[in-house]
């Protein structure tokens, strides 16, 4: 059963990511995506979350800003690999939360 949050309600949750062909989270560049089914997506870039440790990060979610629904996050990390032009290999990681963003009563 999922969690039932109010629109307007701030949580916070904990990224962990283990480490990917040796690098740590905090080793390379990564953004976070939060959206509800509402398809409001808010993006934070690393600098706008919270280091815990070198694979975990804090990432702080403003429900006022997503609309109602499953609230869902996607990582896209991008991993160092000289093979890519960009000099990074992006790889995508969706996550259930477990959380459901509910209307508020008026």
């Amino acid at each position: 059963m999922k969690e039932k949050i109010v629109e307007g309600t701030k949580k916070k949750f904990a990224l962990r990511i283990e480490p990917i062909g040796g690098h740590t989270l905090s080793s390379y560049d990564f953004t976070v995506e939060y959206f509800t089914s509402a398809m409001r997506v808010v993006k934070l870039t690393k600098e706008e979350c919270i280091k815990r440790d070198d694979n975990t990060y804090i990432i702080r979610v403003d429900t006022a800003l997503t609309g109602t629904g499953e609230l869902k996050v996607r990582v896209v990390a991008y991993i160092p690999d000289s093979d890519f032009i960009e000099g990074g290999r992006p790889e995508v990681y969706d996550f259930e939360t477990n959380n459901e963003v509910v209307a508020r009563l008026r």
